[in-house]
């Protein structure tokens, strides 16, 4: 029982950071077709920071890189602002941002972990029917005052 419910989470978390994943590359995709600037302004700022490497890497290599990088990060920046587009647009969307939908934090279960977990222990104990009970329904007129009645 305890491998299928791991298994299970390990699952909903993988399908989780998946669909995060998707979903951002479709919104990639749609702010490029309607906005095809920001896509050469991307395209220049990854050049730029490969140009960035390779100056760390070859010494006698200009040392331009880096101010290209900045003008180009507020040529994004200012681009973005203009046209009302989030700046974070293509970043995954995940379910739990603390984790980002792997569940671990620092080699420790996430906050998030026992929102999965319950409810997947719930069904493996067959405890669905109890559910909508909670001591906000609890009704004490059920039971008898009396010690051992019918007794």
């Amino acid at each position: 029982m305890k491998r299928l419910v791991g298994r299970e989470i390990a699952r909903i978390y993988e399908q989780r950071r998946l669909q995060a994943e998707q979903d951002c590359a479709r919104a990639v995709s749609r702010v490029y077709r309607q906005h095809p600037a920001i896509e050469r302004i991307d395209r220049a700022l990854a050049a730029a920071g490969s140009d960035l490497l390779m100056e760390a890497i070859e010494p006698g290599r200009p040392r331009t890189a880096m101010e290209m990088l900045n003008r180009l990060k507020e040529e994004r920046r200012a681009y973005l602002e203009q046209h009302r587009l989030p700046p974070d647009f293509d970043q995954p969307r995940y379910t739990c941002n603390v984790c980002r939908d792997t569940g671990q934090v620092n080699g420790q279960r996430c906050s998030c972990y026992q929102a999965v977990l319950v409810p997947l222990l719930t069904d493996e104990a067959n405890l669905a029917h109890l559910e909508q009970m909670s001591f906000a329904s609890f009704d004490a007129n059920l039971f008898s005052d009396q010690p051992n009645p019918g007794l």
